[in-house]
Formats: structure tokens, C-alpha cells, sequence
């Protein structure tokens, strides 16, 4: 096993984002969601963060050594 990590998740509320937070935690992880969407299974661990904020993301991922990038614009009704 590895040694824990303190992991940003970017973009970590949305399906493949919960999915991996559960298994990055189970694994021993200290996750942080950073997201603009909110997370429902997991609120305590999500701070707002826009990836297209440059500020926004340097103070999120700040005290992180791994950063995950699953950020990404979407749209539903196409």
C-alpha cells in the first residue's frame, strides 16, 4: 500500500468524482472535492472551486501533493 496522500479532487462531485472519492477515502486518503457543483455524498469534504478561476484553484489545491482533473462543462439536453 502507499502512503496516504492529501488528494484535490477537481471537478469530484459529479458521478465518476463520488465514485472515486469512495475508493480514494476506503484507501486512506484525505480528499478534497473542489467543484462548483455541490456534492451530495460527500458536503463536508467539498470546497467551492472553479477551474476557471485561476485564484480559485491555487487556494484549493494549495496544501494538496496530488491533484486529480476531472473537471469538465457539460450540458444534459444535447
Amino acid at each position: 500500500m502507499t502512503s496516504p496522500r492529501k488528494i484535490a479532487l477537481l471537478g469530484g462531485s459529479g458521478f465518476i468524482g463520488t465514485r472515486l472519492t469512495s475508493d480514494l477515502l476506503r484507501s486512506g486518503h484525505d480528499v478534497t472535492i473542489c467543484d462548483i457543483a455541490p456534492s451530495t455524498s460527500y458536503p463536508d469534504l467539498r470546497i467551492d472551486a472553479d477551474v476557471r478561476e485561476l485564484d480559485s484553484l491555487i487556494s484549493s489545491c494549495a496544501e494538496c501533493d496530488t491533484i486529480i482533473n476531472l473537471a469538465a462543462a457539460h450540458r444534459d439536453d444535447i
